[in-house]
């Protein structure tokens, strides 16, 4: 009677065991489906992120292509006209995340930005043969919505914010800014469009930031194993160094 107990026990446990890793294995199947796809939202800041023809475009979608390969997941990207409409997607669930950014609190609240892509280099750019760097009372122009413009109104400077880059040489051109504070390629990626020259103008390097994927705490939560991955991916394609134009 004492070994039929026995026996018994025994055949419940193994039946408890498998059951436990079949419900684990489902589990996991669930979370690799649910994994299988991912959006994000992405400004329109060339040469990193922009639209042309109507698709995405860009040193950074370029790269975030290849990431989403190494992890076997489906990349939808969604665009936005600037960095606030992009986080604010991200915030009402419209999408997973947004791409590239740089860190900051605001950003934090909503998202956990992964390993860098690329290098962003922060600069003052103004005219040949004057001084980049402006005073604080001078007119200092970024784009509109970006941590350059955070940046500088954080640290008592003049800023006014416009929508494209290509606008920003023109109104430095034409001196109706003292400076242009932004990213170095951005800069010189609205020079190529305008067909213009850098030796036209002077530049100097004000710091530089790393430029990732920021992922919903949202997402995160639902899938606790994907950061792990897409910061394993991006090891394999950062590019930090100085991306020339």
């Amino acid at each position: 009677h004492t070994d039929l107990q026995s026996e018994s026990m025994e055949a419940y446990m193994m039946c408890l065991i498998r059951s436990t890793m079949l419900i684990s294995l489902y589990l996991i199947s669930l979370d690799l489906r649910a994994q299988s796809k991912i959006s994000l939202s992405y400004p329109e800041f060339p040469p990193f992120t922009y639209t042309a023809n109507g698709k995405p475009a860009g040193i950074g979608i370029d790269l975030a292509y290849k990431v989403a390969r190494e992890i076997n997941i489906d990349l939808s990207l969604i665009p936005s006209p600037n960095y606030d409409r992009a986080l604010l997607n991200t915030i009402q669930g419209n999408s997973d995340g947004f791409l590239l950014a740089t860190e900051n609190s605001v950003r934090n609240k909503a998202a956990k930005l992964s390993l860098p892509l690329v290098m962003n280099r922060w600069c003052w750019f103004g005219l040949v043969n004057t001084q980049p760097k402006p005073a604080k009372s001078e007119r200092v122009g970024t784009i509109l919505n970006t941590n350059t413009q955070k940046w500088l109104n954080k640290n008592g400077y003049k800023s006014h914010g416009i929508k494209s880059a290509e606008k920003l040489v023109f109104l430095l051109k034409h001196k109706r800014l003292k400076s242009v504070f932004i990213a170095e390629m951005a800069f010189k990626q609205a020079l190529v469009n305008k067909k213009e020259s850098i030796g036209d103008y002077a530049m100097k390097i004000e710091r530089e930031r790393d430029f990732g994927i920021y992922i919903s705490h949202t997402f995160l939560d639902a899938h606790p194993n994907f950061f792990k991955k897409l910061n394993d991916a991006i090891r394999k394609y950062q590019n930090l160094g100085t991306i020339n134009l």
